[in-house]
């Protein structure tokens, strides 16, 4: 996600958060979110869940 896109899904979220946000913005924030929670899923593909690692001692 660019730097821009942060900034403003941080302003969006401050604006929702005080409920300030209006319809247009609110629309733009679930874009954005949706946005940084696929590009976070992208980089998950190779870790394994916790209980299939075999503990070294």
């Amino acid at each position: 996600m660019k730097d821009a896109e942060m900034r403003q899904l941080s302003l969006l979220f401050e604006k929702m958060v005080a409920n300030k946000a209006s319809v247009d913005e609110q629309q733009k924030l679930e874009l954005l979110y949706q946005v940084f929670i696929d590009e976070g899923r992208e980089g998950v593909s190779n870790v394994k869940p916790f209980n299939s690692r075999k503990e070294t001692l």
